[in-house]
């Protein structure tokens, strides 16, 4: 995948910050009748797409750049950052899971867009130190905006959000990077 290719892919995951900020004004109950939906609907697509040629050649033709390779033959990013969200909302409290799914959309976007960039210091496979350092920065400013999570605590969750990004490349790690982030801030906003 190209830079251009993976600025695309990114724009679209940054743009899913657009979920867990119009959470802050909705209700929990509200949130997931609209997401459930959506979510089963991308795993239909998705689904469907690998048993229909004509749907996989549709969709190859407008989003064939931002597919991975070896998303072809399974869920797509767009399906896994979805279930992460439903996921997210429905076990933490507002603020940890709009907190832990601001480290998905922004960290994980930073991280990729930062280390394919200007990463020049392999970490662990295709990954770098400017990435990860990357995910960490722009992870802690975006999750220390939600109001309740102090500055420190969105600093360690983004630290677990980052090791998650960096070690899970057999697993997606859009389902894993919230549930982490979401789970260190559940342990230190409860002490």
């Amino acid at each position: 995948m190209t830079y251009a290719q993976e600025l695309g892919r990114k724009a679209i995951h940054l743009a899913s910050s657009a979920i867990p900020i119009t959470y802050w004004f909705l209700a929990k109950d509200l949130m997931l009748s609209l997401l459930i939906p959506l979510t089963i609907i991308a795993i239909l697509i998705d689904y469907s797409r690998q048993k229909s040629q004509w749907l996989h050649d549709f969709i190859h033709k407008y989003f064939g750049g931002i597919i991975r390779d070896r998303e072809d033959q399974t869920l797509t990013g767009a399906s896994y950052v979805l279930i992460s969200e439903v996921v997210a909302i429905a076990l933490f409290p507002k603020p940890i899971a709009i907190a832990g799914l601001l480290l998905l959309s922004v960290g994980d976007s930073s991280a990729a867009l930062i280390g394919r960039g200007i990463g020049k210091h392999p970490i662990y496979h295709n990954k770098t130190w400017e990435g990860t350092i990357g995910f960490v920065i722009f992870g802690t400013i975006a999750a220390s905006l939600v109001p309740g999570v102090p500055f420190f605590a969105a600093l360690l969750a983004a630290i677990a959000g980052a090791i998650v990004e960096l070690y899970l490349n057999a697993i997606d790690d859009n389902i894993f990077i919230p549930v982490a982030g979401g789970l260190v801030l559940l342990l230190l906003l409860n002490l």
